[in-house]
This record gives structure tokens, C-alpha cells and sequence, in this order.
């Protein structure tokens, strides 16, 4: 399986150390947010063909890749690097500083193991058409020799992002919209071009509607892209190309919504004595896990929740249709007892 950790979280920038303890450890824990189960994932060579990383600042875990790869396993980072102004990106290294960092990652591991991310893109009174044309110019021109390529995606406007934009609008005094998707679609051939340019293919993930030209979709958790990051034709890379066919396209990835989602992050809240004296699940071939976002083959089912929950929702079933037919027992309404005789039956028994 290929583990990507992750969606939910900067591990790279913030949880690095609980990573690399997990690793050590052979297994993390994760919880699914839907119905509370916990689950035991492998993190041992023979169960991960590798790791995706998404960060906006892989300074501090550099370090931690080292053990990473002695350990064995490749590993690629989706690396996002925006340049935005401070009024949308308060919180955010400055761009010449991550390009640094970048290149760095680059000469250390190579230019298939970073994947630069411009996204989302967000047309503002801050960030218009012009604004974006440039912008891309100077961070492509930065990151040439660093990837090969380059990811971008459309800001979803969710009801959540619709409210922070709003605020953060007020705040600082800018205007933003959600642009038609024919300017969208200019804009990425406009910005393939610029990547081009500078030796990169650009790809757009999870938004066909935008793509045109020779614009690709993105594969954001590319088994063939952690297999040259590998540099071996091993039974691992066998098996993740062949994963790769089935489950590591954008596009279909956003379809399993259906399997467990759990974050990397639980990690860190769950110590290693607790995982030693605990009952674990572990996760089984075949089964798909999303998001750690923990991925095997797209045609499996979900996992099953494990045996101690299951039981504990059995007996509270039970629990409550026993009281249940006490109740009607009790209660013998007139309307139920004259077309239920079996009522009057239980009643007797009381």
C-alpha cells in the first residue's frame, strides 16, 4: 500500500518526530472519524511501497527523510508553494525560503521525489489574472531543475471557505469571486506554457472541467513516480504500478468517500504503551484506507470495524429490543393489543 500523510495535516511541518517514532514502532493507529473504530496500519517495508508527503514547509523534517530512506522506502512530497501576499497566507514561510528548501530536497534525493503544488489558485482583488501570470513566472523560474512537475487546482468554495474569506476580506480590505470556467481553462494553458518553459509538465488535480491542451490530469499519489524515486524494477514497484492503474488518479481517488477516513495525526495521541497493551486491528490485503490517506486497490470493500465494537453494538441491539417489548408488554395499547395477540402472550409471562 502506499500511505499519503497527509490531507488532514502538516505532518512534515509539525509532527515529524511522531512520525518517524511511529515508524520505528511498525504501526500507527487510526481512528475513523464516522463510527469511532480504531485500526492498526503496518508501517513495516513489506506492507508500505511508500509514502506521499504534503507539506508547505519540509524544513524541519529534511532530517527525518534520511532515516526514512535507510529504512527502505521511497518517498515523494507534494510540495506547495503559492508566494501569496500576507493577507491570504499569514502563516506561511516566505517563497524564496521554501524554494531554498526545495532545491535542497532535490539535490539530496532527487528532482522525482518533489512535486511542486500551486494551489489553490484564488482570483482576488489581491490575486488577479496578471498577478498570477507573474507569480508562477518567478516560482517556475526558482524551481527549475528542482521537479518536473507542477500541480495545480482551483479553490473549491466550500461554506467554510466562503466564511474565512469573508472575514479575512474584511479584515484586510480585499474582494474575491469564483471566476467562469473558461477563464479558468485559459489560465492553466497560459500557466503550462510558463511550466514548459522551464522543464516542467503541468497537471491539474481532481478539476477536469478545467483542463484542456496537453494539460493532464494530476496523480497525486503516483506509484510511478515513487518507483523511479526507488530506481528499482523490484516486485514493490511491480506491485505499485499495478496498483497506480487502478486507484492513484486524482480523479478517482475523490470517489472513495465510501472507506474509513482517519488522519495521521491521531498518531500522536495514542502513546506506544497504549499500542502495546491495547487490542489492535490490523489492516488486511486488499482493504482500502482514506485519508492517513492510506490506499490499496479501489475495488475492495471498506474495512470492518473491529471485533470489540462490533460485539459492544450487538449487545446494546439486544439490550434495547428487550426493553423495548417489556415496554409494549407493560403498556398494551388498545389499538396494538387488539391485532397483536402475541402481545397479550407476553404479557402473560411477565
Amino acid at each position: 500500500m502506499i500511505i499519503s500523510a497527509s490531507y488532514k495535516t502538516d505532518i512534515p511541518a509539525f509532527y515529524g518526530d511522531c512520525f518517524i517514532n511511529r515508524l520505528r514502532l511498525g504501526h500507527c493507529r487510526m481512528r475513523n472519524p464516522w463510527g469511532g473504530q480504531l485500526y492498526d496500519v503496518p508501517l513495516d517495508p513489506e506492507s508500505v511501497d511508500g509514502f506521499v508527503f504534503w507539506t508547505r514547509n519540509i524544513g524541519p523534517f529534511l532530517h527525518q527523510l534520511d532515516e526514512v530512506r535507510r529504512r527502505g522506502y521511497p518517498f515523494v512530497v507534494q510540495y506547495t508553494i503559492t508566494g501569496y501576499p500576507r493577507e491570504l497566507e499569514r502563516s506561511v514561510q516566505d517563497a524564496p525560503r521554501m524554494m531554498r528548501l526545495a532545491r535542497q530536497l532535490a539535490d539530496e534525493f532527487g528532482p522525482h521525489a518533489v512535486v511542486w503544488r500551486y494551489d489553490p489558485i484564488l482570483s482576488s482583488s489581491l490575486t488577479s489574472r496578471e498577478f498570477h501570470l507573474e507569480n508562477f513566472s518567478d516560482l517556475a523560474r526558482g524551481m527549475e531543475g528542482v521537479t518536473t512537475e507542477v500541480v495545480i487546482s482551483y479553490t473549491h468554495f466550500y461554506r467554510k471557505t466562503r466564511r474565512n474569506l469573508d472575514r479575512a476580506a474584511a479584515l484586510n480590505g480585499f474582494a474575491w469571486n469564483d471566476e467562469i470556467p473558461q477563464f479558468k481553462r485559459d489560465l492553466t494553458n497560459d500557466l503550462a506554457a510558463i511550466a514548459r518553459r522551464h522543464g516542467m509538465r503541468l497537471s491539474v488535480c481532481s478539476q477536469q472541467a478545467f483542463m484542456s491542451g496537453c494539460v493532464q490530469p494530476a496523480r497525486c499519489v503516483d506509484a510511478k513516480r515513487l518507483s523511479r524515486v526507488a530506481g528499482c524494477a523490484s516486485t514493490r514497484e511491480r506491485r505499485a504500478t499495478v496498483r497506480a492503474a487502478r486507484a492513484t488518479s486524482c480523479a478517482i481517488l475523490a470517489n472513495t468517500t465510501r472507506v474509513p477516513m482517519a488522519a495521521f495525526i491521531a498518531m500522536r495521541s495514542t502513546s506506544e504503551a497504549g499500542l502495546r497493551s491495547g487490542t489492535r486491528r490490523t489492516t488486511q490485503p486488499g482493504r482500502s484506507y482514506s485519508p492517513l490517506k492510506i490506499r490499496e486497490s479501489l475495488s475492495a470493500g471498506p474495512a470492518r470495524p473491529a471485533r470489540g465494537a462490533s460485539t459492544a453494538a450487538t449487545l446494546w441491539c439486544l439490550f434495547f429490543a428487550r426493553h423495548l417489548v417489556d415496554l409494549l408488554a407493560c403498556l398494551r395499547p388498545t389499538w396494538l393489543w387488539r391485532s397483536q395477540p402475541w402481545l397479550d402472550a407476553i404479557g402473560d409471562r411477565q
